[in-house]
């Protein structure tokens, strides 16, 4: 098989692309409000909960943390999907599982 020049520019594209890939080069996709996946749920969790809850690590209970959000057990006020969608609350909680997995 003859390497002509188209070929050998579609091998090291491929190359190119696989190793941005693996090593992790690629950004995330950005959301509406302009950010990266990865920081919109950090974002949202400033936003709706950190004037109560400073540190999410100080959290309990946070194995269903949309259900706390829909249906408080305490004082904390809930929040309708209207206020803060199920998308969003979703973020928040992966948000809240990353953190504490950090410690």
């Amino acid at each position: 098989m003859e390497c002509n020049g188209r070929y050998t520019y579609a091998v090291s594209f491929m190359a190119g692309i696989c190793f941005m890939l693996i090593a992790g080069v690629t950004n995330f996709p950005r959301s509406a409000s302009g950010e990266t996946g990865e920081n919109e749920g950090k974002t949202l969790y400033k936003r709706y909960c950190a004037a109560c809850h400073p540190n999410p690590n100080r959290l309990r209970d946070v194995k269903n943390i949309i259900e706390r959000i829909r249906n408080p057990i305490s004082s904390m006020p809930g929040f309708s999907t209207e206020k803060l969608s199920n998308p969003d609350a979703a973020k928040i909680q992966i948000y809240i599982h990353r953190d504490k997995k950090t410690i």
